[in-house]
Formats: structure tokens, C-alpha cells, sequence
């Protein structure tokens, strides 16, 4: 019985190479021909070594080729001394690179031999008991292509469906154990790039340079086992990461060249080749744990803990908010996916806790490729994490999901550090919007939400505003309480166009936040009106997803509606002037902060002025009320002096208070406040 699992294919060898009845084992013509693309100038050089197990090699290079579609690359086989039909096989493959050894001499020197053949700057080492599945090489290429990272592995998927290997650990005696064997593999655990100790040379992308300045597969462990481990540790020593890359599912028909007892044959190199391994690195494998008792298959399955998987973090940080992060929707989101990138910049292993446990796409692909594991589909949240190990710091956004998690996680671990991220004060915003409107309700709301905020305050070690003025709020509310300012993070640009090139005025907003929508409202209805008596010209474009706030009804003469927009710049790169006139509401303008990066001036209400800290005259033009508002951005829209004075403002305002740099240091400041320090925290390494 096959234990087949969601979105896993669990593939069989295709019978096309089946022996015919009376034929003596002589193959089947394919049932079409195989044939690779050709290519002079490769991404990647795809090595596969085989000897004899012909059906297996062709069903390999039949998965190549309907599965590698878009990525120039070249595929070269070592034929290692086969003695069955493979060399008939290969012989009707177009455009594929043969290269035959008289006797079979094992991985490390076939796999060396087909390196010396390869032209790409990518090596991909591949068994020819596997079967790539889509997307596989380019999620390699990808790892590859940052600079910091020498070596990248796939997922390797048992035929049934179960998890192979999400990398490998290896432990102070020299054993490895594949992580996650048996497991589930779309298991949120398994579904994140990370750092491991090494990858199966099943599957192993390999930077040339990096695989020249180790000396390729080391000789010593011939004919197999240990050269990739090995390898790992050699890239490590050079500087280079290895990682675990989780896109590249590979199928892998475990056992099929060297059998599994590890007593006879081929495979009792595995324990020889340990020896050799454990004597040459015995100072790096001090800081790793100690191996089990092998199981009776003989394999090793130490469970992965926080120990092993995030062996080289500076700390463990776990990250949690309503949803992932839509960072190209709001202004709240992309500041949350801002800071979690740059906790993973700062060497901490982060877990991230959507409340709502969907796994909300793009954007979870996108955190799980920065390296971040997103727990998504779990049905006992304390469990899961408990059987994660210790945290050092919980960093848990908005009141609803800080007033949730906060007790449950102190009940897992009473020591646990808790950062409370306001987000905004939701408090002030229902008193701001109660005094527009004179809503009673809004009033009763927004004194419930003062008690839950404060509350929330009072019970963290820590908390988190966006503006100096809410800062100060809380100091009142909450005396003692230690509170950090990290506003929304944005990176100024290095060129901007002059006012010369640029028509239209801009606002954008998340439409499902209702300071948003009295604001572009109050534009449309109340100061376009006004502003084009004196600039017929104007026009306002307003951006956002209208959704069912009513805002695509604004749309008229001198008023565009364009909906959501997934790319800002070319609008922030083209309108003359940024316009933000909120009435109520809490926080900062985070639409705000990203025009002036972009070096878009603007004109916004003292409001948001005062929570930014912002100067009127200086980084922007501050106004309230209807006329003074079309009088404002009609003066920053004629003046060019003006416009190019205040625009070099802004851009010095956000190199100065919004920049990633200026807000790592305050995120390590934070850190270190509630005991993390990553000064102090030197990560354990690998390599020598």
C-alpha cells in the first residue's frame, strides 16, 4: 500500500524499456524519443553517475527532460563501468554528454570525472535512482544565486510519498540522519530554505569555484559515502553557506545502486568512510549532539531540535500577526515582512505564526524562501510549538493576536520573553474616529480597547510603537513600561526624476482601513474640487484595492480609481505630488514614508505629521481642512524650488529614521533589552 500524501506525486518506473518476450533482455524502443534541448552556453551542468539499473537511468532522464523546461543546462552521464544495456540506452538520447569509464570505480570518481567534462559555472550532482520533479532546478539556481551560499540540496521524496531527507544532521560521533524521515513533507517544518549541515549528494547543487577550492569529492571516501558530507564541511570552512532548499522535490528510489545492508558490499564503506570522516573533523563536531541507537533498518532518526536544525542561528525568535504579511497590499504588512527580514539578516531562526493558519500565497512562498518557517494548517498550535524547543523572544503584533497568544505561550514556557507590537494604538484611532463623527459607539470602543491595550503593555517585557507621540502615550499609561520606537522601514532611493517630468497628484491606501477611506473620500469630494479652480490640469489618482469600501465610485473627472497596483514605483516615479490628508486614525502613514523614499514630496495632515515627527515647510507641507489642503499642494506643485527642496528633506528623513540600517539597530537594541544579545550570541559553526 502506497501512503500517498496531498500534492505529493508518488511515481512508478515507466515500462517502455521492459524487456520483449523472446528478446533475451534486449529494451523496448522508447515509446517517443528522448532528447535534451541543446545548449553551447549551460546555467547548470546536470551530472548523473550510473551504473548498470538502465530503466532507472531512463525514467531519470525521462523526468529531466519534461521537468528542466526553461533552464538552459547541459546533462552529462558517467557511465561507471556498466555491464547491463545502459550504454545502448544513452545511445538514443539526443544532445546528452556521455562520459564511459572502462570499470566501474564508484561516485566519487565518476562524479569527479563528469565534472571535469562539465562547462556551466552550477555542478548538480544527481543519483540515477531519481526523479526531479517541476521547478526543481531552478529553486536550486535560486539558492545559488546568492553570493553567500556555495551549496544547495533538494527534498528528497520516498516513491510512497513519505519525506526522505530535508537535509541532513550530522552528529558528534560522525552519524548522519536524514531530517524528517518519514515524516509528512509538506509539513510546514520541512517547507523553509535554512542552513543544515550537509545535503545528499542525490541531489547537490554546487558552485564550480566553491567545488575546485575543496578539491572536488575528496578520493579518500572512495568509492562512496561521506564525500558530500565532507564536501559541506569544506564549503563551510571557505565561507559559504549550505543550504536546504525545499522547492527542489526530487523523488528518490532510496537503496536502488548500493542495496541497504551496510555490512557487505559497497555500503560497508558507509562506516569505514564514517571513521575517516569523524577523525578529520573531530574539533568542529565537538558542538553537536550525540547520536540514538540505530532503528532496525539501521538508520539513525535523531529528532531534528532547535539544537540541530538551527545549529548556526544567533537566537530563536517566534513572530506571529493576524496573517502573512500581503507586503504589496498595506503599509502594516510590509513592515511586519521588513522586520522579519531583517531578523533573518541578524542570524536569528524565525518562526512565524499566522493566527489565522493560512498559508496565504505568494507570501508565504516568499518568507519560506527567505529562510522563515511559516506555521500554517496546524490544528494544536501549543503542541506544534512545543515540539519546536525553546524561544528566546516572542514578537507578537496587534492586540487581538498579542491578547491570544501571550498567556499560551507563557504557560509553554514561563521565561519566554514577549515583545508586544502595537502596530498602532487602536485605542486612539476609535477616539480620533469618534471625534469626526461624533460616533458614540466609536467612544464606548475605543475605552475597551484602551483597557486590552494597556493591559497587553503592563504584561510584555517589551513594546513596540511606530511614532515618538504614541510612545509617549504609553509612558503615561503605563509607567515603568519599556517601549521602542521601530517605525515602517523603507529604502531611499538613489536617483529621482525633477518635478519637470512629473503630472498628477497620488494617494494610496489599503481601502480595508477606514482612516483610508475618509481620506480619499475627503480628496475626491472636497479638495479636488477646490484645487482644480487654480490647477484645471490636476488629476488624483488614487491606488488601492477598492474592495466593498465604495472608493471606485470616486472616479471622475480630475479622479482616477485604478484598484490595487502590485508595482508602486512607476506611479511614485511619475506623480508630482503625494497626498495624505487622514483625519483620524493612529501610527504613521507608511504610503507616506514609502513616496518619500521614492523622493515623491508631499503634503499630509498635522496628524500624521506630529506622529512622523515631520516639519512643515521641511520634509513635507502640513495642512488641515479643505482649503488650506488645495492650497498647499497647489503651491509644493508650482513651486520647482520648493518641490526639489523638500523632496532632498524627505529622502534625509528616511535615510535618517526608516532606512533598513537605522532600523537593525533598532531592532537589536530591542533584542537586547529583553535578553538576546546578538553582540554576544556568536554562532555555532559547522566547518573549521
Amino acid at each position: 500500500a502506497q501512503l500517498l500524501r496531498p500534492g505529493i506525486w508518488a511515481p512508478k518506473l515507466r515500462a517502455s524499456l521492459a524487456p520483449k518476450a523472446g528478446t533475451r533482455g534486449r529494451p523496448n524502443e522508447p515509446a517517443r524519443p528522448l532528447a535534451f534541448p541543446p545548449s553551447s552556453r549551460p546555467q547548470a551542468s546536470v551530472i548523473i553517475s550510473a551504473h548498470n539499473q538502465s530503466l532507472y537511468t531512463y525514467n531519470c532522464l525521462l523526468a529531466l527532460a519534461e521537468n528542466t523546461a526553461g533552464v538552459d543546462c547541459e546533462v552529462i552521464v558517467v557511465d561507471d563501468g556498466s555491464t547491463d544495456d545502459t550504454a545502448e540506452v544513452l545511445d538514443r538520447v539526443e544532445n546528452l554528454r556521455v562520459v564511459r569509464l572502462a570499470q566501474n570505480q564508484g561516485f566519487v570518481a565518476a562524479a569527479n570525472a563528469g565534472a571535469s567534462q562539465a562547462r556551466a559555472d552550477v555542478l548538480v550532482f544527481l543519483d540515477n535512482d531519481t526523479q526531479p520533479q517541476p521547478g526543481w532546478l531552478e529553486a536550486l539556481l535560486r539558492s545559488l544565486a546568492d553570493p553567500a551560499t556555495g551549496i544547495a540540496g533538494a527534498r528528497l521524496i520516498d516513491p510512497d510519498g513519505r519525506l526522505q531527507a530535508a537535509g541532513g544532521i550530522v552528529t558528534r560521533d560522525g552519524f548522519t540522519c536524514d531530517d524528517g524521515r518519514g515524516d509528512d513533507p509538506e509539513a510546514p517544518l520541512y517547507l523553509y530554505a535554512r542552513d543544515v549541515d550537509y545535503c545528499s549528494a542525490s541531489c547537490l547543487a554546487v558552485k564550480r569555484a566553491v567545488f575546485e577550492a575543496a578539491g572536488g569529492f575528496d578520493a579518500a571516501y572512495s568509492p562512496a559515502f561521506y564525500e558530500d558530507v565532507d564536501l559541506a564541511f569544506k564549503a563551510r570552512g571557505l565561507g559559504y553557506r549550505v543550504v536546504y532548499q525545499p522547492e527542489a522535490r526530487v523523488v528518490h528510489f532510496e537503496g536502488v545502486s548500493h542495496g541497504r545492508d551496510t555490512a557487505h558490499g559497497v555500503r560497508r564503506y558507509q562506516e569505514v568512510n564514517r571513521l575517516k570522516f569523524t577523525e578529520r573533523w573531530r574539533e568542529a563536531l565537538e558542538a553537536h549532539g550525540a547520536s540514538l541507537p540505530a532503528g532496525e533498518d539501521g538508520l539513525r532518526r535523531r529528532p531534528a531540535g532547535p539544537r540541530e536544525r538551527d545549529r548556526s542561528a544567533r537566537g530563536r525568535v517566534l513572530a506571529a500577526d493576524y496573517t502573512v504579511p500581503s507586503f504589496d497590499r498595506d503599509a502594516g504588512s510590509l513592515r511586519m515582512y521588513r522586520l522579519l527580514l531583517e531578523m533573518r539578516r541578524l542570524g536569528l531562526a524565525v518562526t512565524f505564526v499566522p493566527h489565522d493558519r493560512t498559508p496565504l500565497e505568494p507570501y508565504t512562498t516568499a518568507l519560506q524562501r527567505a529562510g522563515i518557517e511559516v506555521v500554517h494548517g496546524v490544528q494544536d498550535l501549543e503542541a506544534y510549538l512545543a515540539s519546536r524547543g525553546r524561544y528566546d523572544v516572542a514578537f507578537l503584533s496587534r492586540p487581538e493576536v498579542a491578547g491570544d497568544l501571550m498567556p499560551r505561550l507563557r504557560r509553554l514556557d514561563p521565561a519566554l520573553k514577549v515583545v508586544y507590537d502595537t502596530v498602532d494604538l487602536h485605542f486612539l484611532r476609535e477616539e480620533r474616529r469618534a471625534g469626526v463623527a461624533g460616533d458614540a459607539r466609536a467612544r464606548r470602543n475605543a475605552e475597551r480597547l484602551r483597557e486590552t491595550e494597556v493591559a497587553l503593555v503592563k504584561g510584555a517585557d517589551a513594546t513596540v510603537v511606530v511614532s515618538e507621540a504614541e510612545a509617549a502615550v504609553l509612558r503615561d499609561l503605563a509607567p515603568g513600561a519599556r517601549v521602542h520606537l521601530i517605525p515602517t522601514v523603507h529604502e531611499p532611493s538613489a536617483e529621482v526624476a525633477g518635478p519637470e517630468r512629473r503630472e498628477g497628484l497620488l494617494f494610496v491606501g489599503n481601502f480595508q482601513h477606514e482612516p483610508n477611506v475618509d481620506a480619499a473620500r475627503f480628496l475626491a469630494s472636497e479638495v479636488m474640487p477646490l484645487l482644480r479652480r487654480e490647477l484645471p490640469e490636476a488629476v488624483l489618482t488614487i491606488a488601492g484595492d477598492p474592495a466593498s469600501s465604495g472608493i471606485g465610485a470616486l472616479a471622475g473627472e480630475g479622479v482616477v480609481v485604478t484598484g490595487w497596483v502590485p508595482d508602486l514605483g512607476p506611479l511614485l516615479a511619475s506623480r508630482k505630488v503625494f497626498v495624505a490628508p487622514l483625519r483620524f486614525g493612529a501610527g504613521t502613514s507608511g504610503k507616506l514614508g514609502e513616496s518619500m523614499a521614492a523622493g515623491l514630496p508631499g503634503v499630509t495632515s498635522s496628524l500624521i505629521a506630529e506622529a512622523m515627527g515631520l516639519r512643515d515647510g521641511v520634509e513635507v507641507l502640513v495642512a488641515d481642512g479643505a482649503e488650506a489642503f488645495a492650497a498647499a499642494t497647489a503651491r509644493l506643485y508650482r513651486d520647482a524650488g520648493l518641490w526639489a527642496a523638500v523632496s532632498a528633506a524627505g529622502l534625509d528623513y528616511v535615510r535618517r529614521n526608516l532606512s533598513p540600517d537605522c532600523i537593525r539597530g533598532r531592532l537589536v537594541h530591542l533584542l537586547r533589552e529583553v535578553g538576546l544579545d546578538l553582540e554576544a550570541a556568536a554562532p555555532a559553526t559547522s566547518g573549521p
